[in-house]
């Protein structure tokens, strides 16, 4: 049986292809995905972006990534954030793919900000290390049973490199070839933990240095 949100769903496929198919006729190719050589990006390679993310599957924890140019490869920026400081939580990333996406479309939007139109990527790599989201980027869409929440991330990373113009291709790599990005999806709830460790010892201290006894030394 169809569900509610089909129509919906119905409706963005139609306007998507209606505009597609006008940019064609008129011989544009970009409204959606442009078409150009490897030897215009090997021409400008602080066109194509590289970016790697992972995300924690612990509610406690969080995500990361970092990201770069070809142009640029010693040249790196990172994100790290954690899912409570980001509003995200266990009921609504409810699968280790879902959380995946969900960070790589923070730190798209986090590679891309401030970029103006003449230095923004036409070619993104994206890295992750769980395949289905690899195949969900790739395909511009989840697979069967994922959940409404999960496909409408999806299309808000696709929406976004429509508008940019940017073409993207997800590669998947071995969980154990992605310790960087593994390492950032830890470390904002790590620092997180830690201040509050830190608060916690500094209150226990002032109160103990404030209602600890007195020992006086005579040093006559």
């Amino acid at each position: 049986m169809p569900g509610a949100d089909d129509g919906g769903t119905g409706v963005r496929e139609l306007t998507w292809w209606s505009k597609t198919l006008r940019g064609w006729a008129q011989g544009d190719l970009s409204v959606n995905r442009p078409i150009f050589s490897a030897l215009s990006l090997q021409a400008d390679p602080q066109r194509v972006l590289v970016v790697v993310t992972d995300a924690s599957g612990e509610q406690s924890e969080g995500g990361g990534g970092f990201w770069g140019t070809l142009g640029a490869a010693s040249s790196k920026e990172w994100l790290s954030f954690s899912w409570e400081g980001s509003g995200q939580g266990a009921q609504r990333l409810d699968s280790s793919a879902h959380a995946e996406l969900w960070t790589v479309l923070r730190v798209l939007r986090a590679a891309t900000a401030e970029a103006t139109e003449a230095q923004r990527p036409r070619l993104a790599f994206v890295i992750v290390d769980a395949s289905s989201a690899a195949y969900a980027l790739n395909k511009g869409r989840v697979g069967g049973g994922s959940s409404a929440d999960m496909q409408q991330v999806v299309t808000d990373i696709m929406d976004m490199l429509a508008a940019h113009c940017i073409v993207l291709i997800a590669l998947w790599v071995p969980r154990e070839h992605n310790a960087i990005a593994d390492s950032l999806s830890h470390l904002s709830a790590s620092l997180s933990h830690l201040s509050a460790s830190l608060s916690h010892l500094s209150a226990s201290l002032s109160l103990a240095l404030t209602s600890g006894p007195c020992i006086e030394t005579d040093f006559h």
